[in-house]
């Protein structure tokens, strides 16, 4: 069903929005002046590739912070499991 969205074409045509969330993502890391560690997952790891195919799969730019946050309570390890759950839906 998604598989036209994965094309190596409609992947290319996508560059420059996927380098502007890795831009976007450094940009938040610097604004915060490295006075502290960085947690790599949560500022990059986590929003550069779920972002990315959010754009490619076409998902609303207005859903996208309500997923990044339910896609972290799934993926952070330290949720209850009602609450992992509740994200999965």
């Amino acid at each position: 069903m998604v598989a036209q969205a994965f094309t190596k074409e409609h992947i290319e045509s996508k560059r420059p929005e996927i380098q502007a969330t890795v831009n976007g993502c450094l940009d938040e890391m610097i604004k915060g002046g490295c006075k502290e560690p960085v947690d790599l997952v949560e500022k990059f790891a986590l929003p550069v590739p779920s972002e990315s195919i959010y754009s490619i799969l076409g998902v609303p730019f207005e859903d996208v912070e309500y997923l990044n946050s339910m896609n972290a309570v799934r993926t952070n390890g330290s949720s209850t499991a009602a609450a992992a759950a509740n994200a999965n839906k």
